[in-house]
Parts: structure tokens; C-alpha cells; sequence
């Protein structure tokens, strides 16, 4: 049967039968040079572009007088973003006047007569141009510097008994007054602005939790009659056992912020730090790590809230824009659906310019690498820090 439909192609065509041996030789051959190209063609298209795509506003963003919110807006739709993240303060220092605690509002809220910054930032880029809806996330920040200028004993102590200008004690933050404001206020924003999420930032240990009152708390979960000591008889503040005591404060603290936020159908999300930054930090190898040294246990933590916002500040640790790609992959392993990847534009004098920012380019890779190490949630912050040239780099990362 071969033998026939060659001859017959031969004499219906003119093709002899060693020009057809020699055509289906050479269609073996490019079989598989086809298939070397559709796998070269796919391994240089680019990732496709995150499906929340979110800039963050701080609070210099946000509690300015008279904001430009429409010029803002119409850049976020430029570049894709289809989620905002807004700080509204802290405890101490809030962008809006809270019903009960004047004395916490801002000095920028007391200079505009109660102006709410938080709903003009809302209002103004909540929605797009072309109408549709972003995600909102409202920002706390849970440094209290007001409220430890007015009370000392809140304040967080290290080794040496050194309080604390920012950080409160584990104490005061476990059964005191920090904890108790902190959740008040999640709780309060949740209730007044109906937004998609309340998101807890700064809310860590340092080395400031060796005080006496924190003492007790360490004594009651350890179950031990002092602090690991070290053989020259100083505290080992890298013994594992503390922390496990740091982890599981701030995640009790945070479910407690969580019910508050639900009550009103809001979600609760929490800040912390990447694995590869800082001194406690996993090494690039191990990037599948957390952050116990700062209370971070990201098992914990994702237990007690509705998902994690990791921050990749590059820029700040030494680190390298393309390895938001690694850092992306082990995220997305670890949970896929439920945790987001801050980019920060904050930098060292050896990763960025005189102010401190990184650069554009830096921050185009950083964002395609993320994209390619398959995340899913995305944000550049803060937005105070974007230059045209950073509004650019977002776009083309953004658009594919």
C-alpha cells in the first residue's frame, strides 16, 4: 500500500519518490525544531500581570489639605491598579476625628476644623474613572510614640532597661491600654468606612520587650522562673522560646482585631516582615521562612487573620530587585490565595538615590519578577515616593 501511493503521487504531482523520502525526512526534522520554538515563544512571554495590582497611600499621602485625589485617580487607571491601600493613623494619631478620642486626632485633622482625610481618600480613588470599583484596605499603623509620651510604662524596655520611643511593651499590648485602642480603632474604621479590609502595619516586636511586666507574660507562657540566660548570665534574646512567646501574643492580639473588623463584614489583614530581611532573618535559601524574632509566625498569624502582607523592601536589606521572584514562588507555595506582596520604594544609600528611593528600573523588575514568580495580590508603596518615571515603570509592569 506505501509503494501504491507513492507511485501514484509520482505520477499525478511529478514528485519522484526520492524527493518525497527526502520531504518526510525533513518534516522529522522540524517537528521537533516546531516544538523547540513554541517552547522558546513561551518562555519569553511575559508573566501575566497580578490580579490585584494595588498602590499604597500613606499617611503623607492622605492627610493633606486639598489633594489632587482626581489626578491620582486617573494615574491608578493608567497603570491598571484595581486596589488602594489608605492609612487612616495610628491609636494615638488618627486622619479622621474618632467619636470618643479627640485627644488621638491628628494635628492636621485639628488644623482643617475635623476634616476627614480617610473619606476624601476614599472618595477619591475608591473608584475608577470608567466606574468601576477598587478594593479598598484601610491602613493602621500601630506605633504609638503620642500615647508613650504621655504614659512611660507603655513603652517596650530592652536588655538594658531602655525604653522605647515607638513600641509598646508585650504587656501593654496584651492586656493593656495599646492593645485595647488598637483594636478599637480597627474596629471603629471597619464600622465607619465599610472597606474591604482593615490592615494592621508596624505591629512587631523589636528587642524592647525585656521589662518587668513583660517579664510576667514571658513567665506565664514558658512556664520558666526567668528569662533564657545566656552562660556570662545575660538574657538570649535569640532563644527560640522567645519567639514563641512574641508569636503567640500578636496573633491572639490580631484575632481579637480580626472579630472587631468582622463584625462589620470587613476582612482583617496583617503586615509583617519578609523572611529575608533583618537580623532574625531566614537566608535566601529559605526564603519559605517567617519572622518569629519579631512575633511573626506566619502560620500563626494566618490562623488568627484573614491573610498576610509581606513586605519586599529590597531596597532597605541589601537584597536584589529579581529576587521578588523567589520570595513571590515560596508566598504562593506556602498559601496561595491569602497572601499579598508589598514592593517598597524605600532605600539604603547603596540600593537607591539621594532621597532614598529606588529606581524606577528597580522597581519595574522587582514587579515583573513577582509577577513571574507567580504572585497573585501585588502593591507598590508608598505612593508618596512614585515619580513619573515610577508611574511608568508600573504600567509597562502592569500591562502585558
Amino acid at each position: 500500500m506505501r509503494n501504491a501511493v507513492g507511485k501514484h503521487l509520482s505520477a499525478t504531482t511529478g514528485i519522484t519518490t526520492a524527493a518525497l523520502i527526502s520531504a518526510k525526512a525533513a518534516v522529522r526534522f522540524l517537528v521537533p525544531v516546531g516544538l523547540v520554538a513554541v517552547l522558546v515563544l513561551a518562555a519569553c512571554t511575559p508573566a501575566a500581570p497580578p490580579a490585584e495590582r494595588a498602590v499604597n497611600f500613606g499617611f503623607e499621602d492622605v492627610a493633606v489639605p486639598g489633594k489632587d485625589w482626581g489626578a491620582l485617580n486617573q494615574k491608578l487607571q493608567e497603570v491598571r491598579a484595581n486596589s488602594v491601600g489608605i492609612a487612616v493613623g495610628r491609636p494615638d494619631w488618627t486622619g479622621f476625628v474618632w467619636a470618643g478620642h479627640s485627644e488621638q486626632q491628628s494635628s492636621q485633622v485639628r488644623s482643617s476644623r475635623g476634616e476627614d482625610f480617610v473619606w476624601k481618600a476614599l472618595e477619591g480613588v475608591g473608584t475608577a474613572p470608567d466606574g468601576s470599583k477598587r478594593k479598598t484596605t484601610l491602613v493602621v499603623d500601630a506605633l504609638v510614640p503620642g500615647m508613650i509620651a504621655e504614659d512611660s510604662s507603655l513603652a517596650g524596655q530592652d536588655v538594658q532597661g531602655k525604653r522605647s520611643a515607638d513600641f509598646a511593651s508585650v504587656a501593654a499590648l496584651e492586656h493593656g491600654a495599646v492593645g485595647e485602642h488598637l483594636v478599637a480603632l480597627v474596629g471603629d474604621v471597619a464600622a465607619r468606612y465599610k472597606p474591604d479590609a482593615v490592615s494592621l502595619t508596624e505591629l512587631m516586636f523589636d528587642d524592647s520587650t525585656f521589662g518587668d511586666a513583660d517579664a510576667d507574660s514571658y513567665r506565664n507562657f514558658s512556664g520558666q522562673d526567668d528569662w533564657p540566660r545566656n552562660s556570662d548570665g545575660s538574657i538570649n534574646t535569640i532563644d527560640p522560646s522567645i519567639g514563641k512567646w512574641r508569636s503567640a501574643v500578636l496573633a491572639k492580639l490580631v484575632a481579637r482585631a480580626r472579630d472587631a473588623a468582622g463584625k462589620s463584614g470587613v476582612k482583617l489583614l496583617m503586615d509583617v516582615r519578609s523572611p529575608n530581611s533583618g537580623a532574625g532573618a531566614a537566608t535566601n535559601a529559605d526564603l519559605g521562612g517567617d519572622r518569629k524574632d519579631s512575633g511573626q509566625d506566619y502560620n500563626q498569624l494566618l490562623k488568627s487573620s484573614d491573610g498576610l502582607v509581606v513586605w519586599d523592601y529590597f531596597g532597605l536589606n541589601g537584597g536584589d530587585p529579581g529576587d521578588s521572584k523567589d520570595l513571590a514562588a515560596k508566598l504562593v507555595q506556602r498559601d496561595p490565595g491569602r497572601i499579598s506582596q508589598s514592593i517598597g520604594l524605600w532605600a539604603d544609600e547603596n540600593s537607591g538615590d539621594k532621597s532614598g528611593t529606588v529606581s524606577a528600573t528597580d522597581l519595574k523588575t522587582a514587579l515583573k519578577a513577582a509577577a513571574e514568580g507567580g504572585a497573585r495580590s501585588v502593591s507598590v508603596t508608598p505612593a508618596s515616593k512614585l515619580s513619573d518615571q515610577h508611574w511608568q515603570a508600573i504600567k509597562e509592569a502592569w500591562t502585558r
